[in-house]
């Protein structure tokens, strides 16, 4: 999955200090673009990133870089049927 501009800003500076906060995200330059609500959208994009796996959150509202190996996997199960290909 191609990381978003934000989302490559925001790892990159996790990368360079080591964990980071919603209202440390808000203060990272083009990632908060937003004149209201600036820590609503900070949040859900650290919360995105997160669900998704590139990021693992170590407390309420501090998120860090997973270790390697600890990144999750889909949550969508793989379903195997054998009448499935026949259908298409």
């Amino acid at each position: 999955m191609k990381l978003t501009h934000k989302q490559r800003l925001i790892v990159d500076y996790i990368r360079k200090n080591g964990s980071i906060t919603v209202e440390q995200c808000q203060s990272v330059p083009g990632v908060n673009t937003y004149y209201c609500n600036g820590a609503k959208h900070c949040g859900n994009l650290l919360r995105t990133m997160n669900k998704s796996g590139l990021l693992e959150r170590v407390k309420k509202g501090t998120y860090r870089i997973p270790e390697v190996g600890r990144l999750r996997t889909s949550s969508k199960p793989q379903l195997a049927d054998e009448r499935q290909q026949s259908l298409f």
